[in-house]
């Protein structure tokens, strides 16, 4: 009997697979990862949802088992006293506790994100110790491109993104990559997001330091993760433009904020901003170049998400024009 059912088993499923198409096979395993990607990192507004309510009930809580806690010590007998009373104390340090249990959680769950910041925070630490004329030679060096180092291209390309030039400008870019990378992690992986991350970091460093190589007169020494940052914004707003920051903000709304300061300090450069705008735009462009790490599902996520954000573009400059709505400049970094 359960040779028999184990045959008529077998059957049923080699006749299933081969009814269903190869394409749709491939369709329901990456939905199915999909999901388990977006179950390890949860939507910021859940989380601030769910941190709400805990603050809100809370000193309720603690009230109602302070209050069992003095009763139980007061009135109950003596043989149960001492237990009920802890339990009671358990309780309050357990509701005390959940508010922050639920921050970490939302902390920890970008992984990669996680990586960063203290790989970013170590770096610069070690940076106050290094030697002034090694920690020169890891800073991105336009001269590098000029003499063709292909050495010095190499390590400083990779170096400069983890060197910052002050506890602001390390401080801007940590908040950038935990914003934007945990969208891009809930929507590709730990893994991808790294691609993308460290893809568009080298490609913004050789696209900007080759434009100052060819029509810079002096040597421009660029520093910071910047511009692979960009390459999450421009992923993260793609992919997920609606997606609230924080419970609060379409991440298309920063992303495009940042996207027009970065065209502005371009196209209207100032002698006070010291900001590598072209290694942002290099930044932004490098995602062009990785459309090999998407899958089709994927790119037409993109395809509608790009829609979304030039909905967005084009209801911005309505209000300019016709209600009077003044420019807005904005910038992380």
């Amino acid at each position: 009997m359960l040779r028999v059912k184990k045959e008529r088993r077998r059957k049923l499923v080699t006749h299933w697979l081969r009814r269903e198409p190869t394409s749709e096979l491939k369709q329901r395993v990456g939905f199915l990862e999909t999901e388990a990607r977006r179950r390890e990192v949860e939507p910021d507004y859940k989380i601030v949802a769910r941190l709400l309510l805990l603050l809100l009930l809370t000193p309720f809580k603690v009230i109602y088992h302070l209050l069992m806690a003095l009763l139980n010590l007061l009135f109950a007998r003596a043989s149960h006293k001492r237990g009920l009373v802890s339990q009671n104390i358990a309780m309050v340090a357990r509701d005390l506790h959940a508010p922050l249990g639920t921050c970490f959680q939302w902390f920890i769950q970008a992984r990669f994100a996680i990586f960063l910041l203290v790989a970013n925070t170590m770096a610069f630490l070690l940076s106050l110790f290094l030697d002034p004329g090694l920690l020169d030679k890891l800073m991105l060096h336009s001269l590098y491109f000029k003499a063709l180092d292909f050495k010095w291209i190499a390590i400083s390309s990779f170096s400069s993104m983890f060197l910052h030039a002050n506890i602001y400008h390390l401080a801007a870019n940590l908040a950038g990559i935990y914003i934007f990378s945990r969208v891009v992690e809930r929507e590709l992986g730990h893994f991808r997001a790294a691609l993308i991350y460290f893809g568009a970091g080298v490609f913004s460093a050789v696209f900007s330091n080759t434009i100052y190589a060819l029509f810079a007169s002096k040597d421009i020494v660029s520093l910071g993760a910047s511009g692979a940052i960009m390459g999450l914004v421009a992923a993260a707003i793609l992919l997920r433009p609606l997606t609230l920051v924080l419970g609060l903000i379409p991440v298309a709304v920063l992303g495009l904020l940042q996207i027009y300061t970065d065209i502005s300090g371009i196209i209207r450069p100032s002698p006070a901003d010291n900001v590598g705008r072209l290694a942002h735009l290099g930044g932004y462009l490098a995602i062009s170049f990785m459309l090999f790490l998407f899958t089709a599902g994927e790119k037409q996520r993109m395809k509608k998400g790009l829609m979304i954000n030039i909905g967005i573009v084009v209801l911005y400059l309505l209000l300019v024009y016709l209600g009077g709505l003044r420019y807005i400049s904005f910038s992380l970094y």
